[in-house]
């Protein structure tokens, strides 16, 4: 009787894992976000105005030729033979443009409202759009036509994890370009916050140690792409302990030596000092000690970074965090540039061949013969308002189509 009633009871208790477990299942799989094709074979886009190179010249009535996912040719649309049997979409009336480049984001981070307050009721939501790598945000980063973006503070094993599935079309989604670890010391922001969990940052506490961690993490199975280092003294209410310059220009220096850019979070002049001092390729978080980016930067620090020859601005849109939101924040972003004094030229090049020089890479970025077609197709003239970016009706990704409301 006992081993009767045990045995219904097991069964009841599988029987109710299975019910859950059977919609769990079909949910987590229909929800992954997996690229739907693969560009073979030659694609044109014809009539179009092409936005071309690093200055992002402007053409009409050209025609861009694909081939599995490259771009093979760019000109005139009368110069340009389309090849029997290619695929061809007209694009007349419609400008076309790299692809943008968010050169700052967390895509593990849960994205809300500034004001709101995360509970144990988020915590379901949370946990299944990291499990299925979340699937909102890059459907969220393509349809606003981001087709690269740069990861500075993710879970080390989660991104590499994520980037490799991007890379391999197992997942649809933005190219990653992913720093892994941040570099900084006990006692730093990023330890307040993170704690000295391995998956998220480096502690190195001699130079040798720096140079090794900068080696493993730069030619191991799956090498990162950019390195960030965290130089922040904090404030007068929470002094934060610096990297000492040893071990902040080994850091650097090593970085360098495997062709790494370094990307440097900074918090008072004397950081700004040290990372321009130790060489570092560009500076995050440019807003002052009270978060207001539209605060004025007093006149010295402004001629301290430009005298360390480094004037290129890009754009970074902190998306994951409070009140910053994926895809969406880049044409903000862009727009605030403008309204800032640049000109719409200029805040396009910050998000597309200037993103792409700091990333120290040569095949996104512009439209040019050899690059990947991680295109976008507006409706408007971005040169002439900035906000016309906003008018997508194209997103190509590596040639194939991920957004089309042609």
């Amino acid at each position: 009787m006992v081993l009767r009633f045990l045995t219904r009871f097991m069964l009841i208790i599988l029987v109710i894992i299975l019910l859950l477990g059977i919609p769990g299942y079909v949910y987590y799989t229909l929800t992954l976000y997996k690229p739907k094709t693969v560009q073979k074979g030659y694609l044109a886009l014809t009539r179009a105005s092409v936005l071309v190179g690093e200055n992002l010249n402007s053409f009409m009535d050209s025609t861009i030729l694909i081939k599995d996912g490259v771009i093979v040719k760019v000109g005139n649309s009368s110069d340009i033979t389309i090849p029997e049997g290619a695929a061809t979409l007209d694009m007349n009336g419609c400008t076309v443009m790299p692809g943008l480049i968010d050169m700052h984001v967390h895509l593990s981070s849960y994205e809300h409202q500034v004001n709101k307050v995360l509970n144990f009721l988020s915590m379901p939501k949370m946990l299944a759009d990291l499990v299925r790598f979340t699937p909102d945000k890059r459907q969220a980063l393509l349809k606003n036509g981001v087709t690269s973006v740069c990861s500075l503070g993710d879970e080390y094993k989660w991104i590499m994890d994520l980037k490799k599935q991007i890379r391999d079309g197992v997942l649809e989604g933005p190219r990653i370009f992913a720093a892994g670890p941040v570099f900084t010391i006990p006692g730093s922001h990023t330890t307040d916050v993170l704690g000295a969990d391995p998956e998220s940052v480096r502690l190195p506490s001699t130079p040798e140690e720096a140079q090794r961690m900068v080696r493993e993490l730069a030619h191991n199975d799956e090498p990162i792409d950019l390195i960030k280092v965290v130089q922040d003294r904090g404030d007068r209410q929470h002094a934060l302990h610096p990297v000492a310059h040893d071990i902040l220009h080994a850091i650097v220096n090593e970085a360098h030596n495997h062709s790494l850019p370094v990307v440097a979070r900074w918090g008072t002049e004397e950081d700004l000092q040290d990372v321009l001092d130790a060489g570092v390729d560009s500076l995050q978080h440019l807003e002052d000690h009270t978060g207001d980016i539209n605060n004025l930067w007093p006149d010295n620090i402004l001629k301290l970074i430009l005298n360390h020859n480094m004037p290129r601005i890009v754009v970074g849109t902190y998306a994951g965090m409070p009140g910053a939101f994926f895809g969406d924040g880049i044409h903000h972003e862009m727009e605030k540039l403008v309204e800032s004094g640049l000109t719409p030229r200029e805040a396009l090049k910050a998000a597309t061949s200037g993103a792409a020089k700091v990333l120290r890479t040569d095949y996104i970025g512009t439209i040019g013969v050899g690059q990947v077609a991680d295109l976008i197709v507006i409706d408007g003239n971005p040169l002439k308002n900035i906000k016309d970016t906003r008018n997508i009706v194209m997103v190509l990704r590596d040639g194939r189509i991920v957004v089309d409301q042609l």
